[in-house]
């Protein structure tokens, strides 16, 4: 089901609600759910071609979508590749996936090696964050990039420690600057640094632009 029916912001959260199956969100911009169809964490990995930068805008109701997915159980695997072309089917705007050098940050380890993250028992990732830090269980330290750090640099932050594994992660933020959430990840045992990598970046166009 797919539709631009508005709501009150004030009373619907705008969110993507996941289960083993289904896929719905309330109120949302279709910026963020292409977004989340493609596994994209960061605005810098987003180019618009056309007139499509005009559909950025969270504020405006003509552009807030709901959706919703249910498929059957041995398309559970192809959640995301299904919500994909239900997008690509309903949506004004139209998305495809290029490779392209662009800036970043890399998650590195200190040059000391030492770390203080326990290891999980969880087998999949829970996690909350805010201006005070990160809380996550069950993390691997690509999550971690991904969801947290990704949302608070300016640019996309790539895994690069060589870690695998699960953990449970915890930072402490004194003050929601890049300087306190460098001390934050500096008190675990990690840095960044920033430098170019070919990474996803997600072209949005409308009808009038180029074709997949």
């Amino acid at each position: 089901m797919f539709n631009n029916e508005n709501f009150s912001e004030s009373s619907i959260e705008k969110s993507i609600v996941e289960h083993c199956r289904s896929l719905s969100s309330l109120n949302i911009g279709l910026i963020t759910l292409y977004k989340s169809a493609y596994d994209i964490v960061s605005s810098k990995q987003i180019v618009y071609e056309g007139d499509a930068k005009k559909y950025d805008n969270f504020k405006d109701k003509n552009v807030s979508y709901c959706f919703d997915l249910l498929v059957k159980p041995e398309q559970k695997d192809s959640l995301y590749i299904i919500m994909q072309q239900k997008l690509q089917q309903s949506l004004p705007v139209k998305a495809r996936i290029e490779m392209r050098d662009t800036d970043v940050y890399v998650l590195k380890l200190k040059e000391d090696g030492k770390i203080t993250l326990p290891s999980s028992k969880l087998t999949a990732l829970t996690y909350g964050f805010s201006g005070t830090g990160f809380e996550g269980q069950g993390a691997t330290l690509a999550d971690f990039a991904n969801v947290y750090l990704s949302n608070e640099f300016p640019l996309p932050v790539l895994d690069e420690t060589g870690l695998t594994g699960r953990h449970d992660i915890k930072t402490n933020v004194e003050m929601r600057t890049k300087e306190g959430i460098l001390k934050s990840i500096d008190d675990i045992g990690f840095k960044v640094e920033k430098t170019r990598r070919k990474v996803r970046i997600m072209v949005l166009y409308t009808e009038s632009g180029p074709k997949i």
